[in-house]
């Protein structure tokens, strides 16, 4: 893999002296109202829906945080809950609030809140994990309670995509995802979204007065997003913008050299929970649910191409396994290899030919072999187009980089291959280990749901329903073969997330989820002067 020359910045910088601290949060001892963070990104918010707008809602997740979060380490760590414990069967959650959280607008945050932000997620929000509907939550002073109704081992993966807003706000309003404010809107953490201007493309957090943990340096963080990556990343280097962060990707590898001009920039390379793959429809589409005709495209596909040109070299190919050699319970399974003349042979075998000797094979209906190719990243899209057509197919493709627009098309099964990627997130959630991405009785607007398999399923199920430990680790590796037997998706390179550090700015801590945008990190840099 390709590495850079750059020092890895000694640790992160020593990762902000090993932040590990009961709340999640120290900081300067005085927080500077006149000081401005300014960030650069490439996610644009279309509209102030705090609810209804993907974008704004991760970007604001720093001023209403879940009960739990992801650190460096891609460990959960507390934040709106100081600390909890789960029953012996997985059935009982208790968990006890950390009192630094309160109101921006001067209400105490209470446990009543946890629960109505988990019972207004099950009832408002379209993509709320299903076992809230089921669970029974009771409060007894700052301590919350979640009875479910079956064992769920894995409860954290989807709490740290629950925020905890306010129940005297929220609780008047019945159609979150259409409801549109420019702001304030009222948080819990250092800071609150103070505005939200569409026109002038900037998000204002201001620093919570009410907040009892350390001092913000930064009286107020600014969020500037552009209409390309290359825009964000110029007003970056060009002192517009104090760093850069996207949701759930890394620093574009391909523009990381021009960090190398500036005295102002490193970067810190770390092993990512991300990863990029494949997938298929196995739902309306001959080909996709053709088992044979998945294990030949695994032949067709140049992996070791596809992660220096797509990923700039900043990725390692994926085995079949299909789960990233960084994540809990890997298992290392046979490597994807490329092998044009592999590919060719196993879709002969499967019926495939090319009959007529046009270069095209034919499917077993005697038509053409036409796929069409869905996908959000135009370089890889290319390539994996290409790839596809050496091997004979005849390919239609279709680039949504709009997210809607890949979610419209891939909703409405209009693919036979999607590209895509898992993010941190995607990787936890549901049962884990990507299952929610594949899992047919799973809701989520990234998911293809295109597995319907009893046997699936039901390892999806024992894995939710199994505490850590050798049994778990046994279905995780039973996983993995099934994904390496079965190809619902190939997985085609695992990430290496890079950094942009300025070097003016110290305290830099870095999340396996969400990068520099986390709460820990929003408390604790501050000038290096």
């Amino acid at each position: 893999m390709y590495q850079k020359n750059h020092v890895v910045f000694v640790g992160i910088l020593l990762l902000t002296l090993i932040l590990v601290f009961s709340s999640g949060c120290i900081g300067s001892s005085q927080t500077d109202q006149d000081a401005v963070l300014k960030i650069a990104t490439p996610n644009e918010i279309t509209e102030a829906s705090y609810f209804g707008n993907y974008n704004f809602a991760q970007m604001t997740r720093v001023t209403t945080p879940p009960l739990v979060q992801v650190d460096e380490n891609g460990d959960y760590i507390g934040a709106v809950a100081k600390s909890w414990t789960v029953s012996s069967d997985g059935k009982t959650w208790t968990f006890t609030l950390d009192p630094n959280y309160q109101w921006s607008d001067g209400t105490s945050l209470t446990a009543d809140d946890v629960k109505f932000s988990l019972l207004y997620t099950a009832e408002k929000i379209t993509t709320s994990p299903s076992w809230i509907k089921n669970a029974t939550i009771t409060t007894n002073g700052n301590v919350v309670t979640i009875s479910l109704a079956e064992p769920v081992y894995r409860l954290c993966g989807d709490l740290v995509a629950i925020n905890i807003v306010p129940q005297h706000i929220w609780e008047s309003i019945d159609n979150p995802e259409e409801y549109i404010n420019a702001g304030p809107y009222v948080g819990s953490a250092a800071y609150y979204v103070k505005s939200v201007d569409i026109n002038s493309a900037t998000l204002v957090l201001a620093a919570n007065p009410k907040w009892k943990g350390g001092a913000p340096y930064y009286g107020t963080v600014e969020i500037h997003w552009f209409a390309t990556e290359d825009a964000a990343i110029f007003a970056m280097l060009g002192d517009e913008c104090d760093t850069y962060w996207k949701y759930a990707a890394s620093f574009p590898t391909g523009s990381v050299a021009l960090l190398d001009s500036s005295d102002k920039f490193t970067t810190v390379e770390t092993p990512s929970l991300k990863m990029s793959y494949v997938g298929f429809n196995t739902i309306t589409s001959d080909v996709g649910g053709d088992i044979a005709f998945r294990k030949a495209i695994v032949y067709a596909l140049n992996y070791d191409e596809l992660v220096e040109i797509s990923a700039s070299g900043y990725a390692l190919s994926a085995n079949s396994g299909f789960i990233p050699n960084g994540v809990p319970y890997y298992k290392n399974t046979t490597a994807n290899t490329y092998n044009l003349d592999t590919a060719k042979s196993m879709l002969d075998a499967a019926g495939y030919k090319d009959v007529n000797g046009d270069g095209i094979r034919e499917d077993t209906n005697g038509n053409a072999l036409t796929v069409t190719l869905l996908t959000r990243d135009k370089v890889a899209g290319e390539l994996i187009k290409e790839y596809l057509e050496k091997a004979g197919l005849k390919v239609e493709y279709k680039f949504a980089s709009d997210l809607n627009a890949w979610i419209e098309l891939k909703d409405a099964h209009a693919y036979d291959i999607a590209y895509n990627g898992i993010t941190p997130k995607g990787m936890m959630m549901d049962s884990g280990w990507a299952t929610g991405y594949f899992a047919s009785n799973t809701v989520g607007a990234g998911k293809l749901q295109n597995v319907d398999d009893p046997v699936f399923l039901e390892l999806c199920a024992k894995i939710a329903t199994t505490p850590d430990g050798d049994e778990l680790k046994a279905l995780i590796y039973d996983l993995q073969d099934y994904y390496a037997a079965n190809m619902p998706g190939i997985a085609i390179y695992w990430c290496t997330d890079v950094t942009p550090i300025n070097t003016e700015i110290d305290g830099w801590y870095i999340s396996k989820a969400t990068g520099i945008l986390n709460e820990i990190n929003l408390v604790s840099i501050h000038p290096t002067k």
